[in-house]
């Protein structure tokens, strides 16, 4: 009786490289591998950054963090899609997909999108940037290497790229072409900051936002500050005042938990320097009347800083100057507080 013959150990298909988790320029796809693999279309890179957008469309048509997969697989079930993967930062809102024309890529980005606004959907469409093939890969390595930021050079673009590509992977909305053109924008970054001046210091929306504060007030040294929101952005800026030498800071946040945890980690390395400590968001107001300034960054859809709050808060300041940096899109801060 014969053996059954041996069966040779299945590879994994082509458009699923094994990701490792942390580390997205660590992947077994090998250049030969990509370069056999010819997709449904073209690479083409639609949406709005600060560049083709007002504050107000960006506001208008932010998506929340939680909700980036569900429109990822969206776009990827779309007829014609063979992969997507949607980088969003304060500033951009950008979709890479594998698809055969831009102005399909621009058709289904409006209706995606802009969903039943029918009044935005025309505002979005003239908001919006799109590039296919050769351009389109130009723009990934320019976002990637911090050349398309606000801030030229910030450094947390390219985490939030790496993050955007690790959704798209963990989700199974990215595709072959993608998996290539992002792998390439890594390595672009990866030697625009070491060969290049922008590979220096630690250049960011957050820390322009502190750099700002301290030419305003004179240095950060001896000042008390407010954070309001827990992410990178709070999370940086809170650094940039820790070294600052600022005389103390609070840390305010809907939910009491991630405060109290980005205010130990503040706090941990110069806590005699510089205490850090959290507030409960019910008492917000009192705060901002007992600091010298205040940034903050929820991603909250509606403000969290009304007029009324910050207009009760000026009158128990008396004479004293109150800064406020809000670098939250949508804004954190009700339009009309400017003029209280």
């Amino acid at each position: 009786m014969k053996s059954p013959r041996a069966q040779p150990p299945e590879s994994p298909p082509p458009h699923s490289p094994r990701f490792p988790g942390r580390d997205p320029e660590v992947s077994s796809y090998a250049e030969s591998d990509t370069e056999l693999v010819l997709g449904l279309g073209k690479l083409v890179v639609v949406g709005f950054t600060h560049r083709t957008a007002p504050l107000a469309v960006r506001s208008r048509f932010a998506v929340a963090r939680e909700d980036l997969p569900h429109l990822a697989r969206r776009f990827k079930a779309l007829p014609g899609v063979g992969g997507c993967v949607l980088v969003a930062t304060c500033n951009r809102l950008e979709a890479y997909l594998e698809i055969r024309s831009e102005a399909e890529a621009e058709a289904a980005f409006v209706d995606l999108v802009g969903g039943q606004d029918l009044d935005g959907r025309a505002i979005l469409a003239r908001s919006l940037m799109v590039h296919g093939g050769e351009a389109a890969v130009k723009h990934l390595f320019r976002v990637a290497s911090g050349l398309d930021a606000m801030v030229l050079g910030d450094a947390q673009i390219l985490g939030q790229v790496k993050e955007a590509y690790r959704t798209a992977c963990n989700h199974g909305t990215a595709s072959p072409r993608i998996h290539k053109a992002f792998h390439m924008a890594f390595r672009c970054a990866k030697k625009v900051r070491t060969e290049t001046s922008l590979g220096g210091g630690a250049r960011s929306v957050a820390g322009a936002a502190a750099s700002l504060l301290a030419h305003e007030m004179g240095g950060l040294r001896g000042k008390e500050f407010l954070l309001v929101g827990v992410n990178e952005m709070t999370e940086a800026a809170g650094r940039r005042l820790v070294k600052g030498r600022a005389a103390r800071i609070l840390v305010g946040n809907r939910s009491a938990e991630p405060g109290r945890e980005l205010a130990a980690a503040l706090g941990a390395g110069d806590r005699e320097v510089t205490p850090v400590a959290p507030v409960d968001w019910a008492d917000l107001t009192e705060a901002v009347a007992a600091v010298d300034a205040v940034i903050t960054c929820t991603g909250a859809p509606e403000p969290v800083l009304a007029r009324a709050d910050l207009a009760a808060a000026a009158a128990a300041r008396s004479d004293r100057t109150l800064l406020v940096m809000d670098i939250a899109v949508p804004p954190d801060v009700e339009p009309p507080a400017a003029e209280t």
